[in-house]
C-alpha cells in the first residue's frame, strides 16, 4: 500500500513501550522504515539496547499520564497510546486516572501535527466473564461496554474473582468509551481506531519485558496450575497480531473510527494443555485442566479484524498451537 497515513520515515510515538503488546508495535514499525519514540515510567536501558540495531528507536521517561510533557509531541506524526494502570488496585480512583491519561493524550495530539492515533482497549471494556458469568451469553458487537464492571467497581463489595479487576475492567471501558467522545464533540484532524484484544499469548522480544497472558501458561511447564482454575475460558490473540492490528489502525487511512476486535478463536485450559503436552511429550509436572468449558461469549466482529490483517499483511491469525509454541520455545 502506498497511501499510507503516515509515509515511513515519519515518527511515532508509543506508550508503555516495555510492555508485551507495544515492545511487538515497536518492532513492526521499526521494521517498516518508521521513527519510534517510546515512553518509560523509569529507565530502561535494556529496551533502547535491543532496537539499537535501527538506529531508529528512542526512549523517552514519561512518569505521568495524566499529565504529559508536551515536549514528547514534538516531531510525531501517530500515537500509539498503550499504556494503562495496571495495578489491579481497588480503589475506584484508578478509573478516573486513567481516563485523565487518555483524554490528555488526545488533547495533546489534537494541538500538534499528529496525523493518526490509536489506543489500546481490552475486552475487559465489553465483558468480564471473571465476575460475571452470567455475561457468556452476550454478542460482544460496537456497541458493547462493560457497564456491569463500572457498576462493581463503585460497589463496597465486588463479586469479581480476581480483587481489583471490576475496576480495571471499568478504567479500560470508561477510557475507551470516553475517547470516542470526545474524538465525536472534538472532530480531531487525526484518524482514531482502538484495537480490543482479549488474552494475548506469543513471544517476547526479550526477557525484560512484562509477558502478560504468557507467564501463567509458562508456569504449567513447572506444574503450577492455580491460574487455570480460576481464569475462565476466553477468547486467545497472538502478541503480534494483536501488534499488526495496531500498526494496520495506524497506517490505513481506510481505518477510521473503528473497534478492532483481536479475538482469533475460543480457547480454554483443556485446548492448552493438550497442545503443552504435544510439544512438550517428555515433561510430567503439565498438570491436568479442570474441565473443558467453553465460553460463550460471540466477538461478532472477530472476522473483520482478520480481515484487516490479510488486507494489510497478507496473512490472518496466527493459531493458538503456534502461539503457545511460540511462547514457550524458550523453556524445556
Amino acid at each position: 500500500m502506498s497511501d499510507y497515513t503516515l509515509p515511513p520515515h515519519s515518527r511515532v510515538l508509543v506508550t508503555g513501550a516495555n510492555g508485551f503488546i507495544a515492545s511487538h508495535i515497536i518492532n513492526l514499525l521499526l521494521q517498516r522504515g518508521y521513527l519510534v519514540r517510546g515512553t518509560v515510567r523509569e529507565p530502561r536501558p535494556w529496551l533502547d539496547q535491543m532496537f539499537q540495531k535501527y538506529d531508529r528507536y528512542e526512549s523517552v521517561v514519561l512518569p505521568d499520564l495524566e499529565h504529559p510533557d508536551p515536549m514528547v509531541f514534538n516531531d510525531v506524526a501517530g500515537v500509539v497510546l498503550v499504556a494503562t494502570e495496571n495495578s489491579f488496585s481497588q480503589d475506584p480512583a484508578l478509573i478516573q486516572r486513567v481516563v485523565q491519561g487518555t483524554l490528555a493524550m488526545l488533547e495533546l495530539a489534537k494541538n500538534s501535527a499528529v496525523k493518526s492515533v490509536v489506543l489500546t482497549s481490552s475486552t475487559a471494556a465489553c465483558v468480564s466473564s471473571t465476575y460475571a458469568p452470567e455475561a457468556n451469553y452476550v454478542k460482544i458487537d460496537n456497541d458493547t461496554y462493560n457497564d456491569a464492571a463500572v457498576a462493581a467497581a463503585q460497589s463496597t463489595s465486588p463479586s469479581e474473582i480476581f480483587p481489583g479487576m471490576a475496576v480495571y475492567s471499568a478504567s479500560k471501558t470508561e477510557a475507551e468509551r470516553q475517547a470516542f467522545k470526545w474524538v465525536q464533540e472534538n472532530q480531531p484532524s487525526f484518524q482514531f481506531n482502538t484495537v480490543v484484544p482479549d488474552y494475548n499469548i506469543g513471544s517476547r522480544l526479550n526477557p525484560n519485558v512484562r509477558e502478560s497472558g504468557m507467564a501463567p501458561i509458562r508456569a504449567f511447564l513447572d506444574g503450577q496450575d492455580l491460574f487455570m482454575k480460576i481464569f475462565p475460558p476466553a477468547w486467545y490473540v497472538n502478541v503480534e497480531d494483536t501488534a499488526r492490528l495496531h500498526v494496520a489502525a495506524l497506517l490505513d487511512p481506510k481505518i477510521q473510527s473503528e473497534r478492532i476486535f483481536a479475538t482469533a478463536g475460543q480457547f480454554n485450559w483443556a485446548d492448552v494443555i493438550a497442545i503443552m503436552r504435544r510439544l512438550r511429550p517428555n515433561n510430567s509436572n503439565i498438570p491436568d485442566a479442570p474441565n473443558n468449558d467453553r465460553c460463550r461469549f460471540d466477538f461478532v466482529l472477530s472476522k473483520r479484524a482478520e480481515q484487516i490483517l490479510l488486507d494489510f499483511f497478507g496473512s490472518g491469525w496466527v493459531s493458538l498451537e503456534d502461539s503457545v509454541a511460540q511462547g514457550i520455545a524458550d523453556l524445556q
